[in-house]
């Protein structure tokens, strides 16, 4: 994580309990630079999976990644999701948790930006793990 990060003279932690309850519950962990956020994580739960969608964050340089469902990276940042509990029915609700990561300012040495879908990866089995969804990205 240290090479998503600028020099500085103080770096910080703001994070809480990593727990997903409810619907729209999210975590972030963010991490800051002399008082500034440059790195963030993000796990949130939706109870419908169209609901989860990286318009907003996709861009001309943003491409499809193979970690979770629909990953995707971007300058800067990755995102994807998976199924922790699926739907008992077309219209009912399941269990989908959206991660990403994002950072500041996107990197500009190309093998720090390579190296974002193996850092979300790992975030997406760090995930399972804490919420119980163990196999969750076998279900892809």
């Amino acid at each position: 994580m240290a090479s998503f990060l600028p020099g500085g003279d103080k770096a910080g932690v703001r994070a809480r309990p990593f727990a997903l309850a409810e619907s729209m519950d999210d975590v972030t962990c963010s991490v800051d630079v002399d008082g500034v956020d440059r790195f963030t994580v993000n796990a949130t739960y939706q109870n419908f999976e169209d609901l989860i969608e990286w318009g907003s964050w996709a861009g001309p340089d943003s491409r499809p990644i193979d970690v979770g469902k629909k990953g995707i990276v971007w300058p800067g940042g990755a995102g994807t999701y998976f199924v922790c509990e699926p739907s008992k029915s077309p219209s009912g609700p399941g269990k989908y948790i959206r991660i990403y990561i994002n950072t500041s300012k996107p990197p500009e040495k190309k093998e720090v930006q390579d190296s974002l879908p193996k850092l979300l990866q790992e975030f997406l089995t760090f995930t399972e793990r804490e919420l119980k969804c163990p196999g969750a990205s076998a279900k892809k």
